[in-house]
C-alpha cells in the first residue's frame, strides 16, 4: 500500500501564507521550520517532522498529528483541541499556555513533559507514556487515562475526580495532596507512591497493586 505523502502544493502555500488550513502535509519536513501562529486547522499531518519547529499560537485543531515527530517543538500557547496526537512524540516540547481539550494522546510519548498552565479537559491518554511528566495542580478531572504510564510523575495536588487510571503505572508517582475521587484505579500500580494526604474517597481500587504498601498518610480510602 502506497504512503501518502505531503502534496506540493499545500507545502508551498504554508510556506509562502503560513496557512494551510485543511492541507495534506504527511510525513512533510518542518523540522525547525518557523510556524508561530501558522493555521492549520483539520491539517493532515501523520508523520510530519516538526521537531524543534516554532509554533507558538499556531492553531492546530482538529489536526492530524499521528505519528508526528514533536520533539522539542515550541507549542507555546498553540491550539490544538480535537487534534489527533496517537503515537506522536513530544519529548522536550514547550506546551505553556497550550489548549489540548478533547485531544487524543493514545500511546504518545509525553515523558518529562511540563504541562504547567495546560488545557486537557475531555483529552484521552489511553497507554500514554507520561513518565517523570510534571503535572503538579492539573486538572486531570474524568480523563481517560487507562494503562497509562506514570512512573515517578509529578501530580501533587492533581485534580484526578472520576479519572479513569485503570491499569495504569503509577509506581514512585507522587500524589501528595491529589484528588482522587471516585477515580478507578483498579489493577493499577501504585509500587512506591506517594500518597500522603491524598484523597482517594469511594475511589474504586479493587486488586490495585500495593496500594497498601505506599505511603498513604492521612487518606479516606473505599475499596
Amino acid at each position: 500500500m502506497e504512503t501518502r505523502q505531503a502534496d506540493a502544493d499545500d507545502l508551498e502555500r504554508l510556506r509562502s501564507s503560513g496557512s494551510c488550513e485543511g492541507g495534506n502535509l504527511c510525513y512533510a519536513d518542518l523540522a525547525g521550520a518557523a510556524l508561530e501562529g501558522a493555521v492549520l486547522r483539520g491539517a493532515d499531518l501523520k508523520g510530519a517532522d516538526l521537531s524543534q519547529a516554532q509554533l507558538q499560537g499556531a492553531d492546530l485543531s482538529g489536526a492530524n498529528l499521528y505519528k508526528a515527530k514533536l520533539g522539542e517543538a515550541d507549542l507555546s500557547g498553540a491550539k490544538l483541541q480535537g487534534a489527533r496526537l496517537g503515537k506522536a512524540k513530544l519529548r522536550g516540547a514547550e506546551l505553556e499556555g497550550a489548549d489540548f481539550s478533547g485531544a487524543d494522546f493514545k500511546k504518545a510519548d509525553l515523558r518529562g513533559l511540563d504541562f504547567s498552565g495546560v488545557e486537557l479537559e475531555g483529552a484521552r491518554l489511553p497507554r500514554a507514556d507520561l513518565r517523570a511528566a510534571q503535572l503538579q495542580g492539573a486538572v486531570l478531572e474524568k480523563l481517560y487515562m487507562k494503562s497509562c504510564r506514570l512512573d515517578g510523575a509529578d501530580l501533587r495536588g492533581a485534580n484526578l475526580r472520576k479519572t479513569d487510571l485503570r491499569a495504569a503505572e503509577l509506581e514512585t508517582a507522587h500524589l501528595s495532596e491529589a484528588t482522587l475521587q471516585n477515580a478507578r484505579l483498579e489493577n493499577a500500580s501504585l509500587q512506591n507512591a506517594m500518597l500522603v494526604d491524598a484523597n482517594l474517597w469511594v475511589a474504586k481500587c479493587g486488586a490495585a497493586k500495593c496500594l497498601t504498601s505506599a505511603p498513604l498518610g492521612h487518606i479516606e480510602v473505599i475499596a
